[in-house]
């Protein structure tokens, strides 16, 4: 059988095609983006790519959100009877990367409809002043709290003084956490944000699995022991972390020995993953504690926080990590109670990194 061919002019020659081979490009699975905060698509341009390259298959996105995976069937998924997947990845200007895998089940019609993928916006900082409306003198030692989500009824927000150092799946049990201070000491060194030890004056009754405060009440965190270094507990010595700090501290910062009790039943289910530098928690019901415990006691990835954010002498507060709401009320206590005109309704703007939300308080 003769094939027609076609002519094609190139640099003052004519030149005789002859089509051998046509190659059919499909879409193997489709999908679209949405953004958590609003539950709309999301409207800036997405950047898909393949984490592990594949032959003949590609990832695309579109204009309106959507994304999915392309190639050549015969090629990339040659055996019908066969479930292929593909690890893919998305980033947009604005969102956190979202990473994941896509099936396509064997004898699937082409293009397999995917769900949804949620993107989370990148955290923003809040933070501001409270003064006294009349005067405008500073309110030092106020409790600042995020409260009520523009989320479902059932939805309740937790703010977190210190960043989560995990992450935390959906249905992670939040329990209010009880904690009494124990024997002091103070860090030697100073200590960087990220270190995973301190060296301590005196390491007396420090163990795996101590539960340590570093740091004064208004900036303090709370780490896990993972065991003291070489030398006797009673001289300086260094002490390895669980987890890695979360701010830095100075030499000579007050660092306690806590136990910390816990109910055996969770107070809350986080309703949405928490991932690692989160300052917000989002929980089916809220937990008013002054301080919360992730996950279950003895189990991986278990960490403590003291709930929000206390007022310096001048009155200047923050929070460093929010992200998944759309709106929030802030509310301010002092001595316990909430204190007039709050809690102030915000409305989050991601376009700024740093959210300022000066408060007057009667």
């Amino acid at each position: 059988m003769t094939t027609a061919g076609y002519e094609v002019v190139a640099n003052e020659r004519i030149y005789e095609v002859v089509d051998d081979v046509t190659t059919v490009v499909e879409a193997f699975a489709i999908g679209r983006a949405i953004d958590e905060t609003t539950g709309e698509r999301v409207v800036v341009p997405l950047r898909a790519r393949l984490a592990t390259p594949r032959n003949a298959a590609a990832a695309r996105t579109t204009a309106a959100g959507g994304f999915g995976v392309t190639g050549i069937r015969d090629v990339a998924m040659p055996d019908p009877l066969t479930s292929y997947d593909f690890d893919l990845i998305i980033d947009a200007d604005g969102f956190q990367r979202a990473a994941f895998t896509i099936v396509v089940p064997a004898g699937s019609t082409l293009p397999v409809a995917l769900p949804d993928v949620t993107l989370r916006r990148t955290p923003v900082r809040m933070q501001g002043r409270v003064v006294q409306a009349v005067g405008g003198a500073p309110v030092a030692g106020a409790r600042v709290e995020l409260v009520d989500p523009s989320l479902p009824a059932t939805a309740r927000v937790i703010s977190l003084r210190t960043p989560c150092a995990y992450a935390h799946a959906a249905g992670t049990p939040v329990r209010a956490a009880t904690v009494t201070p124990g024997a002091a000491t103070q860090t030697v060194e100073a200590a960087v944000a990220g270190d995973r030890s301190m060296v301590l004056q005196n390491r007396t009754g420090i163990g795996a699995g101590t539960v340590l405060r570093v740091g004064q009440a208004r900036v303090h965190e709370y780490v896990e022991v993972l065991g003291p270094g070489a030398g006797a507990p009673t001289t300086l010595g260094r002490v390895w972390l669980q987890t890695r700090l979360r701010r830095s501290h100075d030499a000579n910062t007050a660092v306690r020995q806590v136990v910390v009790a816990t109910p055996a039943a969770p107070d809350a289910l986080l309703l949405r993953p928490a991932v690692a530098g989160d300052s917000l928690l989002v929980a089916n019901t809220a937990v008013g504690a002054a301080a919360v415990q992730l996950e279950d006691s003895g189990t991986p990835g278990v960490e403590h926080h003291a709930t929000g954010a206390i007022t310096d002498a001048q009155g200047y507060w923050s929070f460093g990590a929010v992200s998944g709401v759309r709106e929030l009320r802030i509310q301010v206590l002092v001595g316990g109670a909430v204190v007039a005109p709050t809690p102030v309704p915000l409305v989050i703007d991601y376009g700024r990194k740093i959210n300022v939300v000066d408060l007057r308080v009667a």
